[in-house]
């Protein structure tokens, strides 16, 4: 379906299509569960991984560690591990900010949510292999190739199939793609 957007010109729809998916599978990546702890729900993710701080509050559910999260983090980490491109630094105005973080919160959260990219972001098509890029001059601090944020998109795929499989990982990964995947069986609609 992302290739039927690019086809048929439906440029947000694709990258709509490819943030939502990356948002899916990085709630599977980290294993993204909801659950009421003192009567307010929370996100949560199972520990685990080397990190500069510990978690400031560690929850046991049925004697697994679970440390807080949101959607954002997922998201992230999914990028920071799959399409590592997006962790390059642009310029925004008088400050430097990585292009995961204009990604989420302009494109992810504008597309999603108000059916468009934020102000100062667009979306190009081009063959070139350039991932985005700015327009000073009409104020544009990003721009997504959309054709390269597909071909990107599909090997981030394809790598994060492959590490879901991969023995020597293995068991992590799948315990928490099962976390997730029996979280959502839960969900009444």
């Amino acid at each position: 379906s992302i290739d039927r957007c690019i086809a048929n010109n439906v440029n947000f729809g694709a990258a709509t299509l490819i943030l939502t998916t990356i948002d899916a599978l990085g709630g599977f990546y980290k294993g993204l569960i909801e659950k009421k702890v003192n009567r307010k729900k929370k996100l949560l993710v199972r520990m685990g991984g080397s990190r500069a701080n510990p978690p400031k509050k560690i929850y046991t559910i049925k004697g697994v560690k679970y440390e807080e999260s949101s959607s954002r983090d997922v998201f992230v980490n999914f990028i920071k591990n799959y399409m590592r491109d997006f962790f390059e630094e642009v310029q925004k105005g008088t400050r430097k900010k990585r292009a995961v973080e204009i990604l989420y919160s302009h494109f992810r959260n504008g597309l999603v949510h108000e059916g468009g990219p934020k102000i100062g972001t667009g979306v190009y098509r081009n063959y070139s292999p350039e991932l985005f890029k700015s327009y000073p001059k009409q104020k544009i601090f990003m721009a997504i190739n959309l054709l390269s944020f597909r071909d990107r998109f599909v090997k981030a795929l394809y790598d994060y199939e492959k590490d879901l499989f991969d023995i020597k990982n293995q068991p992590e990964r799948l315990k928490r793609w099962r976390d997730r995947f029996n979280y959502l069986k839960t969900i009444k609609f």
